[in-house]
């Protein structure tokens, strides 16, 4: 008789870890029913995460599931996101979703992360969800083990809320508004820990926000509500002036900020973003990469970059600088600029950039009508020739593209 192969146990969860990576839960399902031994293994995937939907029709099947969760605590510890859907034109919350959220209040002792956004991607207006999922989705985000929040689509929400997340890493914004009028008028508790994350991503509408968690100007709530000093990785989305100001209002704040990513729409100016590098920033950021889109020939292409990156010459330790220039639809660039040749000076001053050891530049022209022979000469119009002192440069590599693409 031949004995069967073992494998050691890290191996096995080698592989299911693997198949979790690929999203194979099918493969999952069938090796947690192949021994009691594979089946915790496999479990800590296969309920690793719950969507819910405010709005789903109740039924005996999902009346179900919150007893079946709490009397299933091994399940339950399993959970580590939790993603809530809210949906804009049904408000009415069903009791079964209630239910679950409080039997994952109570037990859910290893969630990690949550997402509560509007099911549609169309602001949904948190003050006409009912009372008993506000208050069960605030007491979620505010477990010490919440470490990842994000946020999306929501008006009114109660910002204050953020200031006993105590635990938090990891914020997510993306068009959320509130304030601390939002919350119910009483003081908030003294807070052993400000919360203050390491990664921050802001995408659009979203300046009124960090301005209420910056500066809530309540006399109830304490002063900051979350501090951002401390914010690693940021990622901002800029799509007009006041964005841009409250970007570089926090940028200012950073001690370690050490890779920035800015999705930036022409026809603004980077105006101050230099100076609020200049602040502290400097110190630590390490990669900077920007997304500029711009339209038209009267737009400057680089969008003052140049200029900004000035006021941290000589004194910054930038390692790495990726800008893609996106143009619009059918639109033209003022490849003729001074802007690129500026760009390649600047970086190329002895002392200026002295850690700098990858630039990327990449120009992105997008056609709708443009024929062959039109997109042909389009692509000829920047070369890597624009950046001489980059290209002979010994101690940082440069990477030049340019493409078309079709939408």
């Amino acid at each position: 008789m031949e004995t069967a192969l073992t494998l050691p146990f890290d191996i096995l969860a080698c592989i299911i870890d693997t198949l979790n990576t690929g999203r194979d839960t099918a493969t999952l399902k069938a090796l947690a029913l192949t021994c009691k031994f594979m089946l915790p293994l496999c479990r800590r995937h296969l309920f690793s995460t719950i969507r819910l939907l405010n709005s789903t029709p109740t039924t005996p099947k999902r009346n179900s599931l919150a007893p079946f969760l709490s009397g299933s605590p091994e399940i339950v510890r399993c959970l580590r996101k939790l993603v809530c859907a809210v949906d804009s034109r049904v408000p009415t919350t069903s009791q079964h979703i209630i239910d679950i959220l409080d039997v994952l209040r109570s037990h859910a002792s290893s969630l990690q992360s949550m997402s509560i956004r509007s099911l549609r991607d169309e602001w949904f207006d948190w003050s006409l969800l009912q009372e008993p999922m506000r208050l069960l989705l605030i007491s979620l985000i505010q477990l010490p083990t919440v470490t990842r929040l994000h946020l999306n689509f929501l008006h009114n929400f109660p910002l204050v809320a953020l200031s006993l997340c105590s635990s938090l890493n990891d914020l997510s914004i993306e068009r959320v508004s509130g304030g601390a009028t939002s919350c119910t008028g009483q003081p908030i508790i003294t807070r052993s820990k400000i919360p203050a994350p390491v990664v921050l991503e802001a995408n659009e509408r979203t300046n009124f926000a960090l301005s209420v968690l910056m500066h809530p100007q309540h006399p109830s709530v304490i002063d900051p509500i979350i501090d951002f000093s401390y914010i690693q990785d940021a990622s901002f989305e800029i799509l007009d002036v006041s964005e841009a100001s409250q970007m570089n209002e926090l940028l200012k704040t950073t001690l370690q900020l050490r890779s920035l990513f800015i999705d930036f729409d022409g026809p603004l100016l980077l105006t101050e973003l230099g100076s609020s590098l200049a602040e502290n920033a400097y110190r630590t950021l390490k990669s900077f990469e920007l997304y500029l889109n711009v339209a038209g020939r009267h737009h400057a292409p680089l969008c003052g970059l140049p200029h900004e990156l000035r006021q941290i010459s000589g004194n910054n330790v930038l390692e790495e600088l990726d800008v893609t220039v996106q143009v619009d639809t059918d639109e033209p660039c003022r490849t003729e600029s001074d802007d690129w040749s500026d760009l390649d000076a600047l970086l190329t001053v002895q002392g200026a950039f002295p850690m700098l050891r990858l630039v990327i530049v990449e120009l992105v022209w997008h056609s709708r009508r443009r024929n062959k022979e039109q997109t042909k000469e389009l692509l000829h119009k920047l070369t890597q020739d624009r950046f001489p002192r980059l290209l002979k440069s010994s101690t940082i590599q440069f990477e030049f593209y340019e493409e078309q693409k079709r939408v």
